[in-house]
């Protein structure tokens, strides 16, 4: 499993990320580009700590599921994510696309830290599965506005 600790992922995903424009269609779903990136911004603050975040239940929040959902199963198109991903609304492109490089970033320098939040659907996390379901979820939503 690819995840922003990795050099090449980390390059791969800032390049695609740049590639966006207020423009670019979605294959899937019904949000924008804009809506997409206020919402991939918000995932990234949860990872941070930046958005609290309701204690994961249910059974994705068990070990192993959780870890099946972040490092195995493919994601399907159009599920919903945590209301907490859908937090901030979208400003001006610009400043939102420089905003969502800064928090991966900030994700990045956080790498060696031992205390990460839990994530509403997930549970407890490692950083290790934060960068990991980070990676993922950029690629998912990167992938269905075709970058």
């Amino acid at each position: 499993m690819r995840s922003l600790w990795n050099e090449e992922a980390y390059a791969e995903i800032v390049a695609r990320i740049r590639a966006l424009t207020p423009d670019t269609r979605a294959r899937w779903g019904r949000m924008n580009a804009s809506r997409m990136l206020a919402h991939i911004s918000d995932q990234i603050r949860m990872a941070l700590g930046d958005i609290a975040a309701r204690r994961g239940s249910g059974f994705l929040s068990v070990p192993p599921i959780n870890r099946l959902m972040i490092y195995v199963v493919p994601w399907p198109k159009g599920a919903r994510g945590p209301q907490e991903a859908f937090t901030t609304a979208p400003e001006s492109w610009g400043s939102d696309l420089q905003q969502l490089l800064v928090l991966v970033d900030r994700l990045r320098e956080k790498r060696h830290h031992q205390l990460w939040p839990e994530h509403p659907m997930f549970g407890k996390l490692s950083g290790d599965d934060w960068a990991a379901l980070s990676y993922k979820h950029l690629n998912h939503h990167l992938t269905q506005f075709g970058v």
